[in-house]
């Protein structure tokens, strides 16, 4: 496996608490050091019909990194709206990785690269962000929490949530429709699905005996 650079905050090297903190399903995703959003990826809200080739496209991704860093993440599973057959969505697959401790992860940051992943620095504690980008846009999100926290992941339940419940998936893709229209930022475009998202988050924790938390990590 990759090997260690430095020493990092035991709030990355190891779990804390319950978890219940941290699990959230969006977070603000800032542009890397020394770029706006605007030349990440031309800040541009693109909502498109469902492509039944996004799951194919999570698969082999997930087998990349499988196969790059044997051993490093106990579980990579497909999130997000292109996780949820025909489903309106961005065009960019969502994947998140559980994994024992996250500076094991940050001393693979060179293997990541190669795959073209890049870390982003957020300001949340426990949980990595990658962003992979092909000629400008985005194409895949890299998402990493720990062991602990996976069972209770807002980002599993609302995607198993809309996967059962496809009238719940039609309000939630009509909601991002008339939000990209909109043309604010992406950051607008993130706040105005929050009260949607936090109603079925609450309702898929409910039916799990989960508590209500809410779905800003901050």
């Amino acid at each position: 496996m990759c090997r260690a650079q430095g020493h990092l905050p035991r709030s990355l090297a190891s779990p804390q608490g319950n978890g219940a903190g941290i699990d959230a399903v969006w977070c603000r995703i800032p542009p890397p050091m020394g770029a706006t959003e605007t030349t990440v990826d031309n800040d541009r809200i693109e909502i498109e019909p469902y492509d039944p080739t996004w799951p194919a496209r999570a698969e082999a991704a997930i087998a990349e990194l499988s196969a790059a860093l044997p051993g490093l993440f106990s579980a990579i599973e497909h999130i997000g709206s292109t996780a949820v057959p025909d489903l309106a969505a961005k065009p960019i697959i969502d994947l998140l990785a559980a994994t024992a401790r996250l500076d094991a992860v940050i001393a693979c940051d060179a293997v990541l690269a190669a795959l073209g992943y890049q870390r982003v620095e957020l300001a949340i504690r426990e949980r990595l962000f990658y962003l992979r980008r092909q000629r400008g846009h985005r194409t895949h999100h890299l998402h990493v929490v720990l062991d602990p926290s996976w069972d209770t992941r807002n980002e599993r339940l609302l995607r198993d949530h809309l996967r059962q419940h496809p009238e719940d998936a039609l309000r939630y893709a009509a909601l991002k429709q008339r939000l990209a229209l909109a043309r604010g930022s992406r950051d607008d475009y993130t706040r105005g699905k929050t009260e949607l998202i936090q109603e079925l988050t609450d309702r898929a924790r409910a039916a799990r005996g989960f508590a209500s938390v809410p779905v800003w990590e901050e």
